[in-house]
């Protein structure tokens, strides 16, 4: 992840589109304005942000891998990513602060593909809107994005680079997404080889018309008659002798011995060899740019990866869970642990946007993956096209590019002689000199179109050749594009091998938790037999204990029973007059007796009168005593099989679909791999 420091751009710094715009007459949309109209609510660039809290805390399990598959990432919950995160009560957590559960769902704004994360590629921009009405505030023209800027600067620029290398007309008529290339604007190679192929054949001509003026003035002699001199003959002499000196100046001046062509052509034909290299290497490095990291949505989804990353490990696995019971039953709270960290920052690193609920976090989040998209514009672009404009100045430069200058040598007047000559024979004479030059002239000018088609069908054979060359470049671009592709081959099965092994480290951290589960349930086991001889154990002291008071209710039954027969006597008399009362009374107090146990004892010396009766119930209601703490230890011992059974139910079902969670986590895991894999290999 790039982290440069991109600095405000304008129309003078953006080399990317200086160079585009010079090479192919395309004016993209500057790259400061791109974004303008791709905000959302609170302008977080890129993205719609709602914050909800959750009506209840969703725990989740620290080695419940497929928790996060199922409740964070890309496409959760019917919207584009969410991640879920606790909170405390203040700014500054600390270890035993309890939480309460939040989630950000996020809207992303722009080309975001199909199924899957948001991808490269060229794709035409437009307008779009929120489907609900009023979202997050968002009404109007706020509500409505545009993509068209973005993709016109991010796809446009290389579509016209490919029409200027490929296309016959260049990038005359081009248009793309809704942005034209004006006629004026325009520009086609093949202008260089129209002007290139203009040259040759001037330079032809006048090196042909040099021959044939030298055959002339071979013919009528180096040296001027003396005879002639005032004559035509001398005029038509001196005709000869000029042109023969202007036609050997122009053939030096376009085609230096040796050479073939002409040098204004050869010198053209480089100006747009280099022209053409260089806006080759752009195409390239845009093709490369835009698949990878074209689309500025890409970046955003790596930053929320990283983020989520980051709370995953310092948010949601770092809080515990306390019960506390009541007389109504029991209720739970989740509280922060040491390590605690409720900010939004990615993982492993320290730039900290802020609270992971507060909006303008997420504003810097976006404003972020922005930057990190104009870094690879930079980096990619930028770099490269201030190469390419720098190459083209130096090729073009007049220490490279000299045409050279085409000079008219001699300067005589040819009529001169001919306005001495006064008389008529010389006047006869120099019209006979006339028809001769007008038959020569005619005869040359048939020679000029002879010359003019050889030097067309020279060029066409010269285009034939070009043609050729070309097939053969394109022959030697396709043999390394197959070596590439095996090289690309080949780090695919290195790919693949390297996954092979974390699959297979992938498998020993899972037996590693399954040995760690085993330990656990075995420790559970343990526990709760130790738990079982406890119980076993209260209960043998409950019943020792219950022995004890019984033969301490049979001393003090024996003791009352003496003084039971002492008062007998006494009381016989009594005891007829309020039998019938006492009856009553015992009834009552029986009813009495089951509900409350402690008033018993209090009401047996009422009952002292019939103290073998009294003792009877006493003895009744020990061991109703006795049996109800039986039998409430065998509902408990029962209670907690039942407990225990449920238990080990619930993990066998947990463990089942642990198991299944994990399969699909591990395919998550290995298709993220492989994107990790692929991503890591590209940059």
């Amino acid at each position: 992840m790039r982290e440069e420091n991109v600095k405000p751009l304008t129309s003078d710094n953006d080399a990317w589109h200086q160079a585009v715009k010079l090479f192919t007459g395309y004016d993209a949309p500057l790259r400061h304005t791109l974004f303008d109209e791709l905000a959302g609510n609170a302008g977080i660039p890129q993205m719609k942000v709602e914050i909800s809290k959750q009506s209840h805390v969703d725990y989740a399990d620290p080695n419940d891998f497929n928790w996060r598959v199922e409740n964070a990432g890309w496409r959760i919950e019917n919207t584009d990513f969410v991640i879920p995160f606790y909170l405390t009560g203040g700014d500054n957590p600390s270890s035993g602060d309890q939480v309460s559960m939040y989630k950000a769902r996020i809207t992303l704004l722009g080309n975001k593909g199909s199924d899957g994360p948001p991808a490269g590629g060229v794709v035409e921009g437009g307008e779009f809107k929120s489907q609900y009405d009023n979202h997050l505030g968002l009404t109007g023209d706020a509500a409505v994005w545009t993509t068209q800027p973005l993709t016109q600067y991010s796809y446009g620029t290389g579509r016209a680079l490919e029409a200027l290398l490929n296309d016959r007309d260049g990038t005359h008529g081009f248009h793309w997404n809704g942005k034209n290339v004006p006629n004026d604007q325009a520009v086609t190679l093949t202008s260089f080889d129209t002007a290139a192929s203009a040259f040759d054949r001037a330079a032809q001509f006048f090196v042909d018309r040099r021959d044939a003026v030298e055959e002339w003035e071979r013919r009528i002699g180096v040296e001027q008659n003396e005879a002639w001199r005032g004559q035509a003959a001398g005029v038509f002499w001196n005709l000869v002798h000029t042109l023969g000196k202007q036609y050997d100046g122009y053939a030096k001046d376009m085609r230096p011995s040796g050479s073939t062509g002409s040098k204004q052509g050869d010198e053209l034909r480089q100006a747009k060899t280099d022209f053409r290299n260089a806006a080759s290497t752009l195409q390239r490095g845009w093709a490369r740019w835009e698949y990878m990291e074209g689309n500025p949505l890409r970046w955003l989804h790596d930053l929320l990866v990283e983020i989520t990353d980051h709370v995953w490990e310092r948010n949601i696995k770092m809080i515990t869970y306390k019960v506390h019971a009541n007389r109504y039953g029991a209720t739970t709270t989740y509280h922060a642990t040491a390590g605690f960290d409720q900010t939004a920052t990615r993982f492993g690193m320290g730039d900290n946007f802020g609270q992971l609920d507060d909006l303008t976090t997420w504003k810097k989040v976006g404003e972020r993956a922005v930057q990190n998209w104009q870094a690879s514009v930079i980096e990619s672009l930028e770099v490269p096209a201030n190469e390419a404009i720098r190459q083209v100045h130096n090729s073009w430069s007049t220490k490279n590019f000299d045409l050279g200058s085409v000079r008219t040598r001699g300067g005589s007047d040819l009529t001169s002689s001919y306005t001495e000559d006064k008389n008529e024979k010389k006047e006869a004479d120099a019209a006979k000199a006339a028809a001769d030059a007008a038959r020569k002239q005619e005869e040359f000018m048939a020679w000029q179109k002879e010359q003019a088609a050889k030097a067309e069908a020279e060029a066409k054979r010269r285009e034939e050749e070009a043609k050729k060359e070309q097939e053969r470049r394109e022959k030697e671009a396709d043999e390394k594009e197959a070596k590439a592709k095996a090289e690309q081959e080949r780090k695919e099965k290195e790919a693949e091998e390297k996954e092979a092994a974390l699959r297979a480290e992938q498998e020993r951290k899972e037996a590693e938790a399954k040995a760690e589960q085993e330990r656990k349930e075995q420790e559970a086991k343990a526990e709760q037999g130790r738990k079982e001889q406890e119980a076993g154990e209260k209960e043998a002291q409950a019943k020792a204990e219950q022995d004890r008071k019984e033969a301490e209710a049979e001393a003090k039954a024996g003791e009352k029973e003496a003084e039971a027969e002492r008062r007998q006597a006494e009381a016989q008399e009594k005891a007829e007059q309020k039998e019938a009362e006492q009856e009553r009374k015992q009834a009552e107090a029986e009813a009495k007796a089951e509900e409350k146990q402690r008033e018993q004892e209090a009401k047996q010396e009422e009952a002292q009168r019939k103290q073998e009766e009294a003792q009877q119930r006493q003895e009744q209601v020990q061991a109703t005593q006795f049996n109800q703490a039986r039998t409430d230890q065998e509902r408990a011992r029962k209670e907690q099989e039942q407990k225990e059974a449920q238990a080990a139910a619930k993990a066998e079902e947990k463990e089942r679909e642990a198991e299944a969670k994990q399969a699909e986590a591990e395919a998550e895991a290995e298709r993220r791999q492989a994107e990790a894999q692929e991503k890591a290999e590209q940059k």
